[in-house]
């Protein structure tokens, strides 16, 4: 008995619809003739899977670093996340991305994001899916990892449908809101990670993707910054350098520093005046020659 396996290759159009499954026929026959029996028939229906490369990107608009001082903590600093969303093949897909947003900690606001805006309105629609409540272990989590992301603070997860994402025409999507301060109290740290999270996905049973990059994190740094205050510093140096000043005064004066030195300037003075000639030499007292006239 002999076997022989064909491998079969097919090219198919980027632009070719072929529906949901694929029904292949293979048929053997022999030139010598005969009837074509159920043996020599065989027939299998695959699953067609249409392969995509869909990616996501953290824009460079984004956010990167904030910071704020003691005395802020009721201010609030505007915040943005920026994501692009690519599509690097021909085949146009309907494709939806899922934003991870984190709005509070301990009951607290954070990021007072309501929305996530896209660029291309009239291709993108936007709903909020739900809002998960964050971890009560805030402090500890944090002091090992301190990422502000979904796995401690309060979230909304916003969902966004772009109808039909054509080749190199990217959709840019932006979560914007103002960070506030009052939550940094209960973290202990001075620095931390504001995180938010995008995921692409599309219909598996449809579609297929082997690579690229479909979830992305943007990141932006909250610094707390301790301004020094010097003027306690420059007063405490003052008050130092006249007690200090006051100290050697009494020590010179007991041991008799300053009554030395007035002696010395009585004695300096007195040697002075015993030098000093009783009258006036070389004056003319006598009286003017009453015979010039002038």
């Amino acid at each position: 008995m002999f076997q022989a396996t064909f491998v079969a290759t097919f090219d198919v159009s980027p632009d070719a619809d072929l529906g949901g499954t694929l029904r292949i026929m293979a048929k053997a026959n022999s030139e010598n003739g005969g009837d074509i029996t159920a043996d020599m028939v065989d027939q299998a229906e695959l699953p067609v899977r249409y392969a995509v490369y869909i990616i996501v990107t953290a824009a460079e608009e984004s956010t990167k670093y904030v910071n704020f001082t003691a005395g802020q903590g009721e201010a609030s600093i505007s915040v943005e996340h920026r994501y692009e969303v690519k599509n690097l093949r021909k085949r146009s897909i309907p494709v939806s991305v899922t934003f991870q947003i984190p709005v509070k900690l301990g009951g607290i606001q954070v990021w007072n994001v309501s929305r996530v805006i896209p660029s291309k309105p009239q291709l993108a629609t936007c709903v909020l899916e739900r809002e998960t409540l964050g971890d009560k272990e805030v402090e500890e989590k944090l002091k090992k990892r301190p990422l502000l992301d979904c796995s401690v603070a309060t979230c909304k997860t916003i969902r966004c449908d772009i109808t039909s994402l054509k080749t190199w025409q990217p959709v840019e999507f932006t979560i914007k809101g103002n960070v506030s301060f009052q939550w940094v109290s209960q973290t202990q740290q001075k620095k931390l990670v504001l995180v938010s999270l995008a995921q692409i996905s599309y219909d598996n049973q449809k579609y297929t993707q082997k690579e690229g990059f479909v979830n992305q994190q943007v990141q932006t740094v909250v610094e707390h910054i301790e301004v020094y205050n010097y003027l306690p510093a420059i007063l405490g140096g003052t008050f130092g350098g006249l007690v200090l000043l006051a100290v050697i005064a009494v020590a010179l004066y007991k041991v008799g520093f300053f009554k030395r030195q007035y002696k010395q300037m009585l004695s300096d003075a007195a040697d002075g005046n015993e030098a000093s000639p009783p009258g006036q030499e070389g004056t003319d007292s006598s009286p003017p020659d009453k015979g010039n006239v002038y």
